[in-house]
C-alpha cells in the first residue's frame, strides 16, 4: 500500500516535470523597436515573426525586466541572455561609393604660424563634418574624434596646401581622393571595434 502511494506520487511528479519542461520549451516572443516581433526558439535561435523591410546589420541588445540583457545576434540568428552589457562589434555601414573630398579652411591672425594652425584645424574639422554626414546617425559619441584622427593619419599636415593672403589670412585646402576616403572609413571602422573580441 505504501509502495503504491509512493509510485503514484512519483508518477504525478514526473508528469508535472514533463508539463513544466514542455511549457519551457515553447517559443517566446519579444517586442522590438519599429513594431517588429522576435520569436525566441528553444534551441537558442531566433527569427522575426514578420520579416523587416531590410535585414538588420547590427546585433540587437535589450534590457529585460529581470535586469538581464537579451542579445540577438544577426550573424547567425542566435540569442543569449547575459548579466552584463555585451560588447558587440557592430558593422559600420560604409557607403559603396564614396565621393572625393575637397575642403578649404580659413585662419586669420597677425602671427602667420598661428593663422596656419587655425586654418589647419578648420580644414580638418570641416573634413570630419563632411565625412560624418556620409555615415549612419547612430554612432558612438567618440566616433567623431576617431574620424578626425583617421583623417589626420591619412592626410598629414605637410600635405595640406596653404595660400597666404593680405590681412594675415591663411587659406588651407585639403583634397582627398575616393580611395583615400575609403581608407579613412576603414580606419574608423577599425577604431570602433571593441578591444576584446567576442
Amino acid at each position: 500500500m505504501l509502495t503504491k502511494k509512493l509510485t503514484m506520487a512519483l508518477t504525478v511528479l514526473a508528469i508535472l516535470a514533463v508539463v513544466a519542461f514542455a511549457q519551457q520549451q515553447r517559443e517566446t516572443t519579444v517586442n522590438l523597436e519599429g513594431g517588429y516581433v522576435a520569436v525566441l526558439n528553444p534551441d537558442s535561435t531566433w527569427q522575426y515573426k514578420q520579416p523587416p523591410l531590410e535585414d538588420p546589420k547590427n546585433d540587437i541588445i535589450m534590457l529585460m525586466r529581470d535586469n538581464r540583457y537579451l542579445w540577438l545576434k544577426v550573424s547567425d540568428y542566435t540569442y543569449t541572455f547575459t548579466r552584463t552589457m555585451p560588447k558587440v562589434k557592430n558593422r559600420l555601414e560604409i557607403p559603396a561609393k564614396l565621393p572625393p573630398l575637397a575642403v578649404t579652411g580659413l585662419g586669420q591672425n597677425p602671427d602667420l604660424d598661428r593663422a596656419q594652425k587655425i586654418a589647419s584645424a578648420d580644414v580638418y574639422t570641416k573634413a570630419t563634418t563632411q565625412l560624418r554626414s556620409l555615415l549612419p546617425k547612430t554612432l558612438p559619441k567618440d566616433a567623431q574624434a576617431y574620424l578626425t584622427a583617421c583623417i589626420k593619419d591619412e592626410v598629414k599636415e605637410h600635405e595640406l596646401e596653404s595660400n597666404y593672403n593680405p590681412g594675415w589670412k591663411v587659406e588651407t585646402k585639403i583634397n582627398i581622393s575616393n580611395h583615400r576616403v575609403r581608407k579613412i572609413m576603414e580606419c574608423l571602422e577599425l577604431q570602433l571595434e571593441p578591444a576584446t573580441p567576442q
